[in-house]
C-alpha cells in the first residue's frame, strides 16, 4: 500500500512537471501563476476521470439517482481524456517552420520541446483506454460492449467538435444555443464526418489491440508461475514421500 502511494506520488510529480513545461513553452505569454494554474487543471482532469474509473464497482449503491449521477460525471468527463490525444499537433507550434526554410535545420535546438506534448498525448491515450477496459471488466453480457462503442463515438464526436469549434462537453450540455450555433455550420461538412469516422476507428484499434496484448501478457505470466511452480511441488512430494517411508 505504501509502495502504491509513493508511485502514485511520483508519477503525479513528474506529470505536473511535464504539464507544466508543456505550457510554459506553448504559452510564453502566461506569467508563473497562469502557467502552475493550467497544468493543475490539466493534471487534475485525468486524475479525477481514473479516480472515478477506479472507485467504481456495481452496485455500490443502492440509490438510483447515485448510479445515475455518477454515469453522468463519467460521460461528461471521459472525452477529456481522449480529446488530450490531439495535443500532439501542439509539436507544428513550438518547432514552426520559417518561411522559405528547411524543416530539418530548424528545430535543432527546439527538438526538447516536442517530448511535453508527445508524452501528455500518450498519457492522455493511456487513462483512457484504462477507464475504459476498467469499465468493461464489469461487462459480462456480450452486447456490453454495444456501450463501449457508444462510449468511443461520444468521444469521437466530442473530440472533434473540440477541435472544430473549442467547446467542451460541458458546454455541449449545459449551453444548447452555443452548441447548436457551432455545430450548424460543422454537421453538414463532410470533412468533419469523416475526421469523426477516423477517431472512432483509431479508439477501437487502441481498445481491443490494448485488450488483446494485456490477455497475452497475462496468459505468459500465468504460463511462468506454472512452470516454476511444476518442479517446486514435485520436489516437495518427493520430500514427502520420503518422510512417509
Amino acid at each position: 500500500m505504501i509502495k502504491t502511494a509513493r508511485l502514485t506520488i511520483w508519477l503525479l510529480c513528474i506529470s505536473f512537471i511535464v504539464l507544466l513545461i508543456h505550457d510554459a513553452s506553448l504559452y510564453p505569454q502566461y506569467s508563473w501563476s497562469e502557467a502552475l494554474f493550467t497544468a493543475f487543471l490539466r493534471l487534475l482532469v485525468p486524475f479525477l476521470t481514473i479516480c472515478l474509473t477506479y472507485l467504481f464497482r456495481p452496485g455500490m449503491s443502492k440509490r438510483k439517482w447515485s448510479s445515475a449521477l455518477y454515469s453522468l460525471l463519467w460521460l461528461f468527463i471521459i472525452p477529456y481524456s481522449f480529446y488530450n490525444v490531439t495535443q500532439v499537433r501542439h509539436i507544428s507550434e513550438l518547432c514552426r517552420l520559417a518561411q522559405g526554410g528547411f524543416f530539418a535545420g530548424y528545430c535543432d535546438d527546439l527538438t526538447w520541446s516536442i517530448l511535453p506534448p508527445l508524452v501528455y498525448s500518450i498519457g492522455s491515450l493511456a487513462v483512457f483506454f484504462f477507464c475504459t477496459y476498467r469499465l468493461s471488466s464489469f461487462m459480462k453480457r456480450p452486447y456490453d460492449n454495444l456501450f463501449l462503442l457508444v462510449v468511443f463515438l461520444y468521444s469521437s464526436f466530442a473530440t472533434v467538435v473540440g477541435i472544430y469549434s473549442r467547446l467542451d462537453t460541458f458546454t455541449m450540455f449545459l449551453d444548447f444555443r452555443t452548441t447548436i450555433a457551432a455545430l450548424g455550420s460543422n454537421l453538414g461538412n463532410m470533412q468533419f464526418w469523416l475526421n469523426v469516422f477516423a477517431y472512432f476507428v483509431f479508439a477501437i484499434v487502441v481498445y481491443f489491440s490494448g485488450r488483446s496484448l494485456l490477455k497475452q501478457m497475462s496468459g505468459n505470466v500465468k504460463g511462468r508461475s506454472k512452470n516454476i511452480s511444476q518442479p517446486i511441488r514435485s520436489a516437495a512430494t518427493k520430500n514427502n514421500s520420503r518422510l512417509t517411508r
